[in-house]
């Protein structure tokens, strides 16, 4: 179980990677990929914490990208919580402390979720949509795995325990009649 601050934390640095992702990033393109901090976010979450809280966080983060996009509303964030959520699934088979594993789940889920939002944008019947570029994919990939070397420090880094007896006011008076 998550404490209500150590969530906090998280949507709190879930929105401020939002930022990033469309003030700065767009500046930062290498050959047209650009990295997808969201997603990032939302992955390492889920390995950190569980399947829902990472699929909480990229619900959030795809609906915060979905209202500034010209997609229809909800495609990010539905395709960002499934991949974070399958991502905190699978993270249970794995029994590593390493960074190993954030960097190979972020890489092959930055290779899923676009190939995933294209398909369900078809499915929906939009018609003028983008040649599928399978460099760009990968190039976008390696840029977001290269981005965990610093989400997943500060992610595990901050932990809130939660405080036993933290809610108790005042000790109960006895009355020595």
């Amino acid at each position: 179980m998550v404490s209500r601050r150590r969530r906090v934390f998280l949507f709190a640095i879930m929105f401020l990677g939002f930022l990033l992702q469309i003030c700065l990033f767009p500046y930062l393109r290498l050959f047209g990929a650009q990295p997808d901090v969201v997603l990032v976010i939302a992955v390492v979450a889920a390995v950190l914490e569980g399947s829902m809280e990472g699929a909480y966080l990229g619900f959030f983060g795809g609906m915060l990208g979905d209202m500034v996009s010209m997609q229809p509303i909800g495609v990010g964030a539905l395709i960002k919580a499934g991949v974070a959520f399958v991502v905190g699934m699978l993270k249970e088979n794995f029994l590593t402390y390493t960074i190993a594993l954030p960097m190979t789940v972020v890489f092959l889920a930055s290779i899923a979720e676009p190939a995933l939002a294209h398909g369900f944008l078809v499915l929906l019947g939009e018609d003028l949509l983008p040649r599928f570029q399978w460099g760009t994919v990968l190039l976008c990939a390696v840029y977001n795995m290269l981005l965990v070397f610093i989400v997943y420090p500060i992610l595990r880094r901050f932990r809130f325990e939660e405080q036993k007896g933290a809610y108790i006011v005042s000790e109960p008076k006895t009355s020595s009649k």
